[in-house]
């Protein structure tokens, strides 16, 4: 493959799993600086190489104290992923992932536009899930809205909450929503954040939505 095309098929495949998240925290950046009263950068690209394929990307959550860390190796292939490509691919992502020398919740995988089905088996066996583009973002859906967002949601239930906890909230309905997970509305707009934040936002008792991504 060319050097431009390749170029080009990597910037693609890494815009369709980070754009929706970039998308975002972009809602809530701005918010949570000015409550903050300091900068604040929620998402940041720690490598995007297309020599090596590899993609880094970490999400600094409001509260939350350990980053959520993206770790992709991105294949830009045309032709169906093979089996006997899935190794090489898999040591690198997992070489990067024991070099990250702080704790974050981490998330690995190959992205390949398509694979056979033995590569996928073998990728899974190998510690390194074998994704589409598509299936990334579902499954960071799911982390956002049905991990953290529900979690939080259910843990709180009922309970008004003041501060950071409502960027948190917001943040991960955002986040969820632009990756096409179904969640409640906390809060429509946000300019109306500093306010909830000072005044209190009461979780609802109900209307939790059960788990799924679309």
């Amino acid at each position: 493959m060319p050097v431009e095309q390749l170029y080009n098929r990597y910037h693609e495949i890494t815009g369709e799993v980070a754009l929706p998240l970039l998308r975002a925290s972009k809602r809530f950046q701005k918010p949570y600086e000015a409550y903050r009263r300091s900068r604040y950068t929620p998402v940041h690209v720690l490598e995007s190489d297309p020599a090596s394929r590899m993609y880094v990307l970490e999400i600094d959550l409001p509260t939350v104290r350990v980053p959520v860390r993206y770790i992709f190796y991105i294949s830009t292939q045309d032709w169906y992923l093979a089996p006997c490509k899935v190794p090489p691919k898999a040591r690198k992502v997992l070489k990067k992932y024991r070099s990250m020398g702080y704790q974050a919740d981490t998330y690995m995988a190959i992205i390949a536009k398509r694979y056979t089905r033995g590569a996928k088996k073998l990728a899974a066996r190998l510690g390194v899930p074998l994704r589409s583009p598509r299936e990334a973002r579902r499954d960071m859906a799911r982390y956002f809205g049905e991990k953290r967002l529900n979690g939080l949601l259910a843990a709180l239930r009922g309970r008004r909450i003041y501060g950071e906890l409502v960027f948190l909230a917001y943040a991960l309905q955002e986040l969820a929503r632009e990756l096409g997970f179904s969640v409640p509305e906390l809060a429509a707009d946000p300019l109306s954040l500093q306010r909830l934040a000072e005044e209190g936002m009461v979780v609802p008792q109900e209307g939790l939505p059960p788990p799924g991504a679309g």
